[in-house]
């Protein structure tokens, strides 16, 4: 009797064990399942360093991301006007794709031959990559600071000097609309390039709202009026 009870309780811990084993393994593949899924829907992030924004936004997209917002500032030395400088999150962190990397793009401005300005910054944070002559049908330079102002929420994407092709897709992929207008000459910005944009690039705007792009004409032809 002894002997038969000894049995059945030893066959009750092989089963228990059994059960707990195949409840570890259950659970470890379970875990594998995850991780393998996590890693086939993640990827490791470009560097878009150096590159202008719109390359930025194509290198992204490649590997499975978004542009996300877009900040403007000064470029320090060794850095070249117009391309990224920084980026959030940094290049070679692991994400699931469609996450959406922000950059920082360094200040590029340009300005009209022979115009004074107290801050040729306060060009390109207004929308203006050439500063309008006087006598052009055009709105006056409206101030700015040379920064952002503190706030949070989407940036407008910064396409001055793009086509305007470019700057749709670009401004599609913020989440904005364009408007495009072909009107002021130029000495400084090539026709077919953008030299003005409202609202300026950095400018914290909900998406859904239309960006205002110049387009330039190129030079004033000879013989024509200049201002």
């Amino acid at each position: 009797m002894a002997a038969a009870e000894g049995e059945t309780g030893h066959r009750r811990e092989t089963d228990r064990r059994r059960r707990a084993l195949l409840g570890s393994l259950v659970l470890l593949g379970s875990v594998a399942v995850v991780a393998w899924w996590a890693l086939s829907q993640s990827a490791l992030v470009p560097d878009v360093a150096g590159l202008t924004r719109p390359q930025a936004a194509e290198r992204l997209q490649a590997s499975g991301f978004n542009m996300g917002a877009t900040t403007v500032t000064d470029a320090s030395e060794g850095e070249d006007p117009g391309t990224v400088i920084a980026q959030e999150p940094p290049a070679g962190t692991r994400l699931f794709r469609s996450s959406r990397i922000d950059v920082t793009v360094a200040r590029e401005f340009a300005e009209a031959p022979g115009r004074r300005s107290g801050s040729a910054g306060a060009l390109l944070s207004s929308g203006y990559l050439d500063a309008p002559k006087e006598g052009r049908e055009v709105d006056d330079v409206r101030s700015a600071p040379d920064s952002p102002p503190a706030g949070s929420g989407p940036q407008v994407p910064l396409v001055l000097r793009m086509s305007a092709s470019e700057a749709r897709r670009v401004l599609a992929a913020g989440g904005y609309g364009i408007s495009v207008a072909r009107r002021p000459s130029s000495t400084s910005v090539p026709a077919g390039r953008i030299l003005r944009q409202d609202p300026p690039p950095g400018a914290f705007e909900p998406r859904g709202t239309v960006v205002e792009v110049w387009v330039s004409t190129g030079p004033p032809r000879r013989g024509g009026s200049q201002g």
